[in-house]
């Protein structure tokens, strides 16, 4: 049985159009590929848009930190964002896929925004599983940082998620 999404599919496609809406009206900003070095996504980060940030804030606060904490055993209060950004997958013209590589981060997950109905491939592959993952809008894949990982390519469509990148915040005499 498929479990529930964790975010109301309405709200993500709310967010697809207040980014979408941001970036076409962003002079000399949008759509960028340069924010990440290594392994360069086409995103937006979240925080250059107000709505959006303010309801992923109220997402990770009611509903993301708390299911985070019981997979990981981390107390929802010391979850910190290192970074949360949007990326745009689109087989048509633009970035379809992600080449294996491991974050930075304790603790990276993947929220899709739009209906895996939408486009043909996608998930993000665990070379660990041989296999990609995938859930429909709202859903949430959260795994370790260190875990090898990409983004398994798109044949049609275009696809839409929040990245974000997670710590547990510890206390200098905790560490």
């Amino acid at each position: 049985r498929p479990r529930a999404p964790l975010l109301p599919p309405d709200e993500c496609a709310r967010a697809i159009r207040d980014v979408e809406a941001a970036v076409g009206g962003a002079r000399g900003g949008g759509w960028t590929s340069a924010r990440h070095f290594a392994v360069p996504t086409t995103d937006v980060p979240v925080r250059a848009v107000a709505p959006t940030l303010a309801w992923f804030n109220a997402a990770l606060r009611d509903r993301v930190f708390p299911a985070l904490a019981a997979q990981f055993g981390v107390r929802p209060s010391r979850l910190r964002v290192i970074d949360a950004f949007v990326v745009k997958y689109a087989a048509a013209r633009g970035q379809k896929f992600l080449p294996l590589h491991c974050d930075q981060s304790e603790i990276s997950l993947t929220i899709p925004l739009n209906a895996a109905d939408e486009y043909a491939g996608g998930g993000t592959y665990f070379s660990d599983l041989g296999r990609a993952l995938n859930r429909d809008a709202g859903g949430l894949i959260s795994f370790s940082g260190r875990a090898h990982h990409g983004a398994h390519p798109i044949s049609s469509g275009t696809r839409y998620i929040i990245v974000a990148f997670l710590y547990e915040y510890r206390e200098a005499d905790e560490a």
